[in-house]
């Protein structure tokens, strides 16, 4: 059962917080193989004063913590990270 954690600036809709979500959860699904019901996902909300980013990245970043087991293997956690960004690209579109 992996824990979710993702932070955010403060202000993004409902629609956006649930594709997020969304997102990760089916990315898990599909490279962690667990099943669709484990979902065990916190969102926070944070101010602008709470939230300190870099220079570099936009009011966009979202700070996303994925604790999980140890044993999975290179290639499962290459493809998390995969799945999301094809999750986020299309939801972008």
């Amino acid at each position: 059962m992996p824990l979710v954690k993702v932070e955010l600036l403060k202000g993004k809709s409902a629609e956006y917080k649930k594709a997020v979500l969304d997102g990760i959860h089916s990315a898990l699904v599909e490279a962690y193989k667990i099943p669709d019901y484990d979902r065990n996902q916190r969102l926070y909300e944070l101010e602008r004063d709470n939230f300190e980013l870099p220079n570099t990245k936009t009011e966009q970043y979202t700070f996303i913590e994925i604790t999980a087991f140890k044993g999975r293997s290179l290639e499962a956690k290459k493809n998390l990270y995969s799945g999301y960004r094809k999750a986020h690209e299309q939801r972008a579109c």
